[in-house]
């Protein structure tokens, strides 16, 4: 099926059911792919429309075609004094994006509200998520043609690059730039005081 990063934005929850003693309730989201699981912050007298956006990150290794993906996100209401209370949950069948990602490289889904189900199987309020998935291979090839830009005696930028390449390469916008087509040309730009610095242009499609 594919191997790849499956990124979940967990963007906010409207007319969520439940009570809270005091009167408020205070959601938080646990998102689940399989035995993987994620815990959103909790959305402090938030009450029935909380917001989060927040981002979570799933590994994704399936080579059976036939596997079926899902993610679930149970709500809860955090409570100080006694277990938390069950909001509802909201199922998202995932495998259609996993095959369509893993044939293009990566597939985004903008973020989409999903209805809260409750434990009497009634719905009661909605959950925005977003979700993107990309491959392997694509997060592979970008920070491998990152890696190979040239910083002529210019260690710092070579640094730069580093930290840059472990805050970014799984964030969709800079995995989407392979499947554009960019190649990357080594150039040199003289510094003051000597030396040379690497700097990288768009080129059209490889």
């Amino acid at each position: 099926m594919g191997k790849g990063v499956l990124e979940v934005h967990l963007v906010d929850a409207k007319g969520l059911s439940g009570n809270d003693f005091l009167g408020k309730i205070d959601p938080y989201v646990i998102v689940q792919y399989r035995s993987q699981e994620r815990k959103s912050s909790v959305a402090r007298d938030q009450g029935r429309n909380p917001c989060w956006n927040e981002v979570f990150k799933f590994q994704i290794n399936s080579s059976a075609s036939s596997a079926q993906h899902k993610l679930v996100l149970r709500i809860l209401d955090h409570d100080h004094f006694s277990s938390d209370d069950f909001l509802g949950e909201a199922t998202i069948d995932v495998t259609d994006m996993i095959s369509l990602g893993a044939e293009r490289g990566t597939y985004h889904q903008s973020a989409a509200r999903h209805s809260v189900v409750l434990p009497d199987q009634t719905y009661h309020g909605e959950i925005k998520v977003g979700i993107t998935f990309t491959a392997s291979q694509v997060l592979y090839n970008f920070a491998h043609r990152i890696r190979a830009v040239q910083c002529a005696r210019t260690p710092a930028v070579c640094a730069y690059w580093h930290c840059w390449i472990q805050r970014n390469a799984c964030r969709r916008f800079i995995c989407c730039i392979p499947m554009l087509g960019f190649r990357f040309r080594k150039t040199g730009r003289k510094l003051e005081g000597g030396g040379t610095a690497a700097s990288t242009s768009r080129r059209g499609k490889l």
